[in-house]
């Protein structure tokens, strides 16, 4: 027998389509049945209703008769015999009857006589004033045409439904002349409600059609279901039904609402008869089941469960001598003989890959080392030849060499990274970090390249953004890079905004909304699905046109979601954070990616403490074009206590200093962008210092492009400080609060990034370097910055320095002679266990992979910069890490002190 014959694959699912097929067939014709019966239940009920309403209806026309039919009526609305009153019209006589009003009228509706109760007490009442409007000249009340004529039915009136009965008075052989009308009229109150609901045993309420309040429950009709004229039913739920009916007016109108509540009985009785049905149907599938099974476990199920146990040990082991067992004459047999030909090739292509993969990562890892370093020489050599004095010719050689060296660079890292996503060995680190400072330092690398297209590049953090993370920085600032280098290689002209916004938090972790959006060419729709994927661009031709590897969106996809988020594009776009059309620039495009990162202690970060000064209250006034800008600045300038006001043009900065003066709070800094429409910013402060409303004003001008003579410019106007867009909020703190420190008439140097700079603190570094090239390199950059360096050529030589004296900070290379970085790492701490005192180690290496900065830490390092080194990132980590060292050892003195 075959295994197609044994096996029964399909049994549990047509089992189960059976059921259900079963189950919905019997719900709609079993339950259709019942609620039919059960909407026939219901008019036989309402009938009961009507049948009562028809009675009360008869009873109040059968009195009316027997008055109206009277010869000593007749006479009466003639005469009007008062004997006649006193004789029959007492109180008692209406609440005898169980009418509340009884009016007799002339034949032209003039009121005789009129008379009132309350049938439940007895006593007098006024006789409806509402009832008074249906008995005006004309009213069905009171036209007669003929002898015949009787009206009887419900009116609404302000005091109640009332049911009324209104016909001619005549004599007792029932002839006229018509002299005149009796009016009976009965209230239609709780109380008659209640008897109608006693006599039916049935649940009654009335619900006033001229009262939306009263109608509420009826207003959405959508939940009732008409089933015959004037008659609507809702099921409440499955043990109660509602049905609604109208009752109308003399007038054919629909004035009342009459609810009954209904037990649904003949409903739950379906339900119970399809829940047994459903019962049977499962009873009967189950034990066809277990039949069916048994003889699957028997001749299939249990055949392969062993085969699949036995591969499995295969896998795991790795014995290719293992073997599984071969049972039978079957399509299971043949299964078996394959696999076990099939399981001796994948181990030994199993060992193969293995080998080669291992060889592929210490091919990645060596060759990460030996390009990047010979890479860190050329790039930094060439900055550093840069910032000398050149002829036109060679600055512009040096620029080319500068520019190909870092597209060989990210070309070089593109790879890496692709190879590791490839291998499945992409990692990220888990450490403390700013998200203010990991974006500044990302944004401060493009913002040379924003400036020479004279674009706006531009960083907002929402205010309830936190910042103090942990994550992996260092990719994080990679995803940055790339999207916001690609914003700018695609924007001619207008901005490129980064935004970070909170999307969601708890207790211990946040989930961040970037954007990078920019005023650019743009992407077609078509390509927006396949731009993440690897060596793809949106436009075949912008490989040529901009060059690039088409590795840079996949990479930063992966990256995006090892951080627990997604990455999306939109294009075209609004701008700015109103969604204001771009006046500039192309259709434009939006990236989005979200992370989640935890929470960590915020620290502060800035360089310079504002709790030294008091900024708060200070007045500060922002002009600048660009909406995103103005919203940044207030923010920033808030967050320090100032009180910002904004301005979109020079025309109305001035405008506002000018007012501000005249009420006696005049600005006390002005923060001032330089390329404005109309007035620029040298031509805003012209005028400011030339009216009386500057002479107290300090001045700071923001700029995208900067030129050669802007300074002296400056310092000629009167400007106190010169900062390059973006800016970093550490450095306008710093730059606000030493243009506060110093008089405005005082024609000193003009505060600039690199002043700021100049202010941070000197400190003795040993560096641990073997190559000449990069050991000139980083001895150069540290020296510029103002920092004292001992150079050791390689390990050893670092160790006996150390020994000889005592350095703020250590830069250790990781490959070296004699001894290597990791070595002379762990010497330096054996020796501080004697010493007490910690000096942090920050490895300085051009081994690039995640495991090479885990055995950096291992190793007693407190830091890892990977090269070709970043002179921002290099300085900000020698900062952080000497700060963190002397705050320890601060805390760890006091611990002294106090135990002592």
């Amino acid at each position: 027998m075959t295994l197609h014959k044994k096996t029964l694959v399909v049994t549990g699912l047509t089992l189960l389509v059976l059921i259900a097929i079963i189950y919905a067939i019997s719900r709609v014709l079993l339950l259709g049945s019942f609620t039919r019966l059960e909407t026939r239940d219901v008019r036989q009920n309402v009938k009961r209703v009507i049948n009562i309403l028809s009675d009360e209806k008869s009873d109040i026309q059968s009195i009316a008769y027997d008055w109206a039919v009277w010869d000593d009526t007749y006479a009466f609305v003639q005469d009007r015999n008062e004997d006649y009153i006193r004789s029959n019209l007492t109180d008692n006589t209406l609440a005898n009857l169980r009418v509340n009003v009884m009016l007799f009228l002339h034949a032209d509706g003039r009121i005789i006589y009129a008379k009132a109760v309350d049938i439940n007490t007895g006593a007098g009442m006024p006789v409806p004033r509402g009832l008074m409007t249906h008995l005006a000249a004309g009213n069905r009340l009171v036209q007669h045409a003929d002898t015949k004529s009787v009206v009887t039915g419900m009116v609404l009136l302000p005091e109640g439904p009332m049911l009324v009965t209104s016909r001619p008075v005549l004599t007792s052989q029932k002839e006229g002349p018509i002299h005149g009308i009796l009016v009976f009229g009965r209230l239609f109150d709780t109380r008659t409600v209640k008897q109608l609901s006693e006599k039916i045993n049935l649940p009654l309420e009335t619900y006033r059609l001229d009262d939306p309040k009263s109608l509420s429950p009826f207003q959405d009709t959508g939940t009732y279901r008409l089933i015959e004229d004037s008659l609507w039913v809702n099921p409440l739920s499955k043990d109660f039904i509602s049905a609604f009916m109208l009752l109308k007016d003399i007038y054919d109108q629909p004035v009342l609402g009459l609810e009954m509540k209904l037990d649904r009985e003949v409903y739950q009785q379906g339900v119970t008869a399809l829940h047994w049905l459903l019962v049977w149907l499962i009873s009967v599938a189950l034990v066809f089941t277990l039949v069916s099974l048994l003889f699957l476990e028997r001749f299939i199920l249990a055949r392969m469960i062993n085969l699949s146990s036995e591969v499995r040990g295969i896998g795991e082991d790795g014995n290719s001598s293992t073997s599984v067992t071969v049972t039978g004459n079957d399509e299971l047999s043949q299964l078996a003989v394959d696999i076990n030909r099939m399981v001796r090739d994948l181990i030994r292509a199993r060992h193969q890959a293995e080998l080669a993969s291992r060889a592929k990562g210490e091919f990645l890892s060596n060759m990460s080392h030996e390009i990047r370093t010979p890479m860190n020489g050329i790039i930094g050599m060439t900055e550093l030849a840069l910032n000398t004095d050149l002829t036109p010719e060679q600055r512009q050689y040096l620029e080319m060499v500068k520019t190909s060296a870092d597209s060989l660079l990210t070309l070089i890292n593109d790879i890496l990274d692709f190879s590791k996503i490839e291998a499945r060995k992409l990692a990220l680190e888990k450490i403390d970090f700013d998200l203010r400072n990991a974006i500044e330092t990302a944004v401060d690398t493009l913002a040379v390249q924003a400036r020479k297209k004279r674009l706006e590049l531009s960083v907002y953090l929402s205010p309830d953004v936190p910042t103090a993370l942990v994550g992996d920085p260092s990719r994080l600032r990679q995803v940055i890079l790339n999207l916001a280098g690609n914003a700018i290689k695609f924007t001619h002209e207008g901005d490129v905004v980064v935004r970070v916004a909170m999307e969601a938090d708890t207790d211990d972790a946040a989930l961040l909304h970037f954007t990078v959006s920019d005023t650019g060419i743009g992407i077609p729709r078509a390509q927006l699905e396949t731009i993440f994927e690897s060596f793809t661009q949106a436009d075949g031709s912008t490989t040529r046109q901009y060059g690039g590897t088409g590795l840079g969106l996949a990479i930063s996809k992966e990256l995006v979601e090892l951080m627990g988020g997604r990455i999306w594009v939109e294009s075209p776009k609004g701008f700015g954070p109103e969604n204001e059309k771009s006046k500039t620039g192309g259709p434009g495009s939006t990236f989005h990616f979200t992370a989640r990162f935890r929470l960590s202690p915020p620290k502060p970060m800035d360089k310079v403490d504002p709790r030294r000064f008091d900024l708060t209250g200070l007045p500060i006034l922002a002009v600048d074009d660009n909406a995103t800008n103005r919203l940044i600045f207030k923010e920033m300038t808030a967050s320090w206590g100032l009180v910002p006001s904004l301005a979109a043009s020079g025309e109305e900065g001035l405008s506002l200093m000018k007012a501000a003066f005249e009420a006696g709070k005049p600005y006390k800094l002005l923060l001032l962008d330089w390329q404005m429409p109309g007035m620029d910013g040298f031509q805003v402060a012209e005028q400011v210092r030339k009216g009386p409303f500057g002479a107290d004003t300090q001045i700071i001008l923001l700029t995208s492009g900067g030129q050669i003579g802007d300074a002296e410019r400056c310092r000629e106007i009167g400007i106190s400080g010169y900062l390059l867009k973006p800016v970093k909020k550490s450095e306008l703190l710093a730059a606000l609060l030493m243009a506060i420190g110093r008089p405005v008439e005082a024609k000193g140097p003009v505060i600039t990034r690199h002043t700021i700079e100049e202010a941070r603190r000197r400190y003795s570094i040993l560096l641990a370097e073997d190559n000449p090239v990069n050991q000139m390199l980083a001895r150069k950059l540290l020296e510029k910055r103002g920092h004292g360096v001992v150079v050791a050529s390689n390990g050893a030589e670092a160790v006996r320095i150390y020994e000889k004296r005592r350095f703020d900070l250590v830069l250790m290379d990781v490959q070296m002679p004699e001894i290597d970085g990791l070595e002379a790492t762990h010497r330096i701490r054996e020796m501080e266990k004697t010493s007490g005192v910690h000096t942090p180690i920050v490895a300085m290496t051009a081994h690039a992979m995640a495991q090479d900065r885990e055995r950096c830490l291992a190793a007693g390092m407190d830091d890892y910069v990977s090269k070709p080194i970043r002179p921002e990132a290099l300085f900000d980590t020698i900062e952080n890490q000497v700060r963190k060292s002397r705050k320890n050892g601060k805390e760890k003195d006091a611990k002294s002190v106090a135990s002592t």
